[in-house]
């Protein structure tokens, strides 16, 4: 479980027609309350069309929002996905990227990382069938099998799944 807050982008930054942000870990709904519209009326789970918003009431786009409250979400953390507008300006603004530090509601932005350890198990799985030979087609195989293994328990793992 997370003590603090983090939003990261989620999705790889730059054109795209959707990109996804992510709030995670204990008070992130109360944070994800000061940036949405209506977040009060809003159902765990169902994405709903709402107005991102500055502090100051400055739309920042129109998008989806779904709530995964803990301990019902991939993490066991509370987890709030915001859907904008691809591309660099909507992602950015929801997660205030002209701030330093990064913040969004007034919580630090988390850079890129891994929390399920898919990323670590597929390349585990990949180096561990290319050392033993296999062709690069292969191992990518062995990577996935691995990285999938991973995904199918839930919350954050460490190590390959026994």
């Amino acid at each position: 479980m997370l003590s603090d807050p983090i939003a990261a982008l989620a999705t790889p930054p730059g054109r795209s027609a959707v990109a996804v942000v992510r709030l995670s870990g204990v008070g992130a709904l109360e944070v994800a309350a000061r940036v949405v519209d209506g977040f009060a009326a809003l159902c765990p789970r169902v994405a709903t069309l709402v107005a991102f918003r500055e502090a100051d009431g400055e739309l920042i786009d129109r998008g989806l929002v779904t709530l995964f409250p803990a301990p019902h979400s991939y993490t066991g953390d509370d987890l709030v996905e915001f859907s904008c507008h691809g591309g660099l300006l909507a992602p950015a603004r929801l997660l205030a990227a002209n701030a330093d530090p990064i913040e969004v509601g007034g919580v630090a932005v988390a850079a890129p990382r891994d929390t399920t350890g898919a990323g670590d198990a597929f390349a585990a799985g990949f180096l561990v069938a290319w050392m033993a030979g296999a062709a690069p087609t292969a191992a990518t195989v062995a990577g996935h099998r691995l990285a999938a293994a991973v995904l199918h328990r839930p919350g954050a793992t460490i190590g390959a799944p026994g």
